[in-house]
């Protein structure tokens, strides 16, 4: 029986338009491209959602790096980027359904500090049993520390836990540890599919 949900922060519950960010600054479609990569897949990004650095540490080094786009890289992660973080309405919706139904609703999230105290000022926190951080943990996903230290924190049982990630090779470890696990695309599918998990789990 599942008794617990387990959501992973951005992608899923919110997302990041760090894209229509950098488009205030108009690059050019290559510039673009250029930049998703070195924002999304650096090891900057990495280290930030790590804990192993700040925003501003992480934009004067993206910056050094980067010198072409200093300017745009400056301006846009440190004047605005945690302006850029939205919450899915369809998934507060859910996850509140999902709460006043009796499920524990709890977070393993890839997530730098400053992310989540934007996140915590929503009211979708008030749903929220608790979760692992990477910044906390100073490790990412898919490192199973992060998926033993959530159960042993909050004495879950991973047989009673259904796993939604939007990165299939995060649900391994989950999976692995005898939890279920929804993969997410797009919300509508997602929340289908959870309804399902839980049907089929729970009938």
């Amino acid at each position: 029986m599942i008794r617990n949900i387990v959501f992973d922060c951005g992608g899923v519950i919110a997302d990041v338009k760090y894209m229509d960010l950098l488009r205030k600054y108009k690059p050019n479609p290559i510039e673009m491209a250029r930049l998703a990569v070195i924002l999304a897949d650096g090891k900057e990004w990495s280290d930030w959602n790590k804990g192993l650095m700040t925003l501003d540490e992480m934009a004067d080094m993206l910056s050094e790096r980067y010198p072409k786009y200093r300017d745009m890289l400056s301006r846009a992660l440190k004047d605005d980027f945690l302006g850029y973080l939205e919450i899915d309405e369809g998934m507060r919706k859910t996850v509140a359904s999902l709460k006043k139904s009796g499920y524990g609703i709890y977070l393993l999230a890839d997530i730098p500090m400053e992310f989540h105290k934007v996140f915590m000022q929503d009211e979708i926190y008030k749903f929220i049993d608790g979760g692992v951080f990477s910044y906390e943990e100073h490790v990412r996903k898919p490192d199973k520390s992060m998926y033993e230290k959530l159960c042993a924190k909050y004495k879950l049982v991973p047989g009673e836990c259904l796993f939604v990630d939007d990165n299939k090779k995060y649900l391994e470890p989950a999976k692995a540890m005898g939890m279920q696990v929804v993969l997410f695309s797009k919300p509508q599918a997602a929340i289908k599919e959870i309804a399902r998990k839980l049907e089929e789990s729970n009938g």
